[in-house]
């Protein structure tokens, strides 16, 4: 039998990781990739950035589809790519506003909760619509200004008619949907914002 595979990937708060970040985050990131999902055609080459360890991206495995994941660090994405090796997940490491990748590469593009991390998120959705092919269809996933102000990482966040705005400079045609959570998970986040401002008070 197989040794139990350590997990080098660091829990900063960062990224989602199953058994770690508490429900509530999982099941709203689960949730917008479910989103993407059922606007998927069968097949096609499909682009996961940010995957982490790609166990969102998994999701999206098919027979018949090209299934690739990109994280800036590149130990998270050759561990994604070793415990997803069943699935035929490719993995690459680059930065999302500068990626390795050949242009109009890929059918389909997902970028769920990234371009809040940007200082300058324009170079990201300039990247994701250089490598998507001309017919394809990009999917941003990102929360709505003023959103977990906790997060540190959160650098840009977005009202919807500035998201538009940006993505239209690089995509012929936009689209902004709001992703509502469920009363329970309403309920959570509310409890941790919660907590985060007494924390703060103290700090």
């Amino acid at each position: 039998p197989r040794a139990p595979m350590l997990s080098a990937v660091k829990l900063t708060g960062e990224r989602p990781i199953e058994g770690k970040t508490p429900d509530s985050l999982l099941a709203l990131h689960a949730a917008g990739y479910r989103e993407v999902r059922d606007r998927l055609e069968p097949g096609g080459r499909f682009l996961d950035l940010g995957c982490g360890l790609a166990d969102g991206t998994a999701t999206f495995a098919d027979p018949e589809r090209t299934l690739v994941g990109i994280d800036y660090d590149a130990t998270t994405a050759a561990q994604a790519r070793r415990e997803k090796a069943g699935i035929g997940l490719m993995t690459a490491c680059a930065d999302g506003s500068a990626l390795s990748l050949a242009s109009d590469a890929f059918d389909y593009v997902c970028s769920s909760h990234l371009i809040e991390h940007f200082v300058e998120p324009q170079h990201h959705a300039r990247e994701v619509a250089r490598v998507l092919a001309e017919d394809g269809t990009a999917f941003f996933i990102t929360p709505n200004e003023p959103a977990d102000f906790e997060n540190p990482y959160h650098v840009y966040l977005f009202e919807p008619d500035d998201l538009n705005e940006m993505l239209g400079r690089y995509f012929g045609e936009v689209e902004v949907i709001g992703l509502d959570a469920t009363p329970t998970v309403k309920a959570d986040f509310e409890k941790r914002r919660a907590l985060a401002r007494k924390l703060l008070r103290l700090d």
